[in-house]
């Protein structure tokens, strides 16, 4: 595992350098406001360093990004309104109850999935015969497996994954 602060644009690149020389396999973006304005530069990266992404908000996958994992930010704007109705109408605060998102969404940008599924890293057989293949969890059995069937990108559970000699499952 490998973590990088970034205190500004300046560290972005560097960041990804690091990161690839330390081995890592995907980034992580904590996005905070300074880095959201700069997704697409992000996205640039991920793609020229071939490390996957994963965001905290779904208009990074919409400009690049790999994938988005969290609540559903509809579903948290549509409770935030319900709470405010009610202590519009006087409800006092700390008396409403804590609420948790209910609703998750999975957002996989089909397109830098594709690119990195048909790159050699991932994707393609390697040049001594592999298959790195990309991996989407074990989320075979599920809706968002057919899209990127569709897209021409396989997907192997991680069950199915050849294990090295001698490693404990």
């Amino acid at each position: 595992m490998f973590s990088r602060e970034l205190r500004g644009l300046e560290d972005l690149a560097p960041a990804f350098d690091d990161a690839k020389r330390a081995g890592s396999q995907a980034a992580i973006f904590m996005t905070d406001n300074a880095m959201f304005g700069h997704r697409k530069q992000v996205a640039e990266l991920s793609m020229t360093h071939l490390l996957p992404t994963i965001h905290s908000f779904p208009p990074e996958v919409r400009d690049g990004g790999l994938l988005f994992y969290g609540p559903s930010s509809d579903e948290n704007y549509q409770r935030a309104a319900a709470l405010a109705d009610k202590i519009l109408k006087g409800a006092r605060p700390s008396e409403l109850p804590v609420e948790q998102p209910t609703k998750f969404e999975l957002i996989i940008n089909l397109k830098t999935a594709k690119a990195l599924a048909h790159h050699e890293h991932y994707g393609r057989p390697t040049a001594a015969g592999g298959d790195a293949g990309i991996v989407v969890a074990d989320m075979c059995q599920y809706p968002v497996a057919e899209p990127l069937k569709t897209a021409g990108i396989r997907i192997r559970s991680r069950s199915r994954q050849k294990r090295p000699p001698n490693t404990a499952r």
